[in-house]
């Protein structure tokens, strides 16, 4: 039997848990865990605070051990949501007293600190009812988890692939890689230090990338028949014109896992890779792949007897 010190012990690893969250998780997802691992909803309340600094907080602003109660230990967390009290309008807990032209400091001073008591007092009469609702909210939360993850089992993963639109031939333990990473995309797409490390995460392989910001030549090759422009608007003399698009020069290799053959577009690290800069890649922003072989694979010639083969521009050269 686990007597109040064990659990109160337990509880503080917990706490430790909680604080050390780098991302903003919803209070009801992370309360939802705690329940699946054996913490007693009894053992978890709830405090709103106000919903003020919420655009510039987490949704859990504080997690402490609560043991006013020594029989009774619980976590009690502090919200940055509106409570009941936050909600109602303030004359239904504080007495409405008139405006007057002159009042001393201590006259404020001592309205203040009344108001304080009332507010403290009115969420502490509210602080049940706000609890019980928060646990109808985590129950909802738990029962959609249940539902997605036993319905589907382990057929989870297909179920995100038609969601995000992936092809499932691609390759089966990259693609778990990219599924999991695929709800951080938002935070990694665009930033190129993060995508170098996604793409080494999803590759298995080295991968350096250089942005280049120097004006590219592109040939128009097609003329517009006369009446039909208007020059410095639509339309420009010749068939040549500089583009200062961005270059992201994505070098892969050298190659330690794969051959240069897996990465041919029509194989399936190949997808793989043109999939993965359909995510995270700018659509304003071109891209110039470089595959470095293995050494090994340097030394393939037209007349070797072994099985590699020769890939004209990309481990074979004349």
């Amino acid at each position: 039997m686990v007597n109040n010190a064990q659990k109160a012990a337990v509880l503080e690893e917990v706490i430790d848990h909680i604080s050390k969250l780098h991302y903003d998780v919803r209070a009801e997802v992370v309360v939802g865990e705690l329940l699946d691992n054996h913490v007693r909803a009894e053992e978890i309340a709830v405090q709103n605070q106000n919903v003020f600094v919420r655009s510039f907080n987490k949704d859990i602003l504080d997690a402490q051990l609560d043991d006013s109660q020594p029989y009774h230990p619980f976590i009690s967390l502090t919200l940055s949501r509106d409570g009941l009290y936050d909600r109602l309008p303030e004359g239904i807990f504080h007495q409405f007293t008139p405006q007057q032209q002159q009042r001393s400091v201590r006259e404020m001073v001592l309205n203040y600190k009344r108001q304080q008591k009332e507010q403290q007092e009115a969420r502490k009469f509210f602080r049940p009812l706000e609890n019980e609702f928060f646990l109808q909210r985590v129950f909802l939360e738990q029962k959609e988890k249940h539902l997605l993850f036993d319905a589907f089992g382990k057929d989870a993963d297909e179920l995100f692939l038609s969601f995000w639109g992936i092809r499932p031939d691609l390759p089966k333990t990259a693609l778990k890689k990219l599924v999991k990473l695929l709800p951080y995309i938002y935070r990694i797409a665009g930033n190129l230090p993060l995508v170098q490390l996604y793409l080494k995460a999803i590759l298995d392989e080295p991968v350096k990338i250089v942005q280049e910001d120097t004006p590219t030549a592109v040939e128009t090759g097609s003329a517009v028949p006369l009446g039909d422009s208007r020059l410095g608007l639509d339309s420009m003399t010749g068939d040549l014109f500089f583009t200062d698009m961005p270059v992201w020069k994505i070098t892969i290799g050298p190659l330690q896992q794969h051959r240069v053959h897996d990465f041919l577009p029509w194989q399936p690290y190949g997808k793989l890779l043109e999939t993965c800069i359909g995510f995270l890649v700018p659509a304003d922003v071109e891209v110039e792949t470089i595959l470095e072989p293995h050494p090994d694979e340097r030394r393939v010639f037209m007349a070797d007897s072994q099985e590699k083969e020769g890939l004209g521009g990309y481990n074979f050269y004349l």
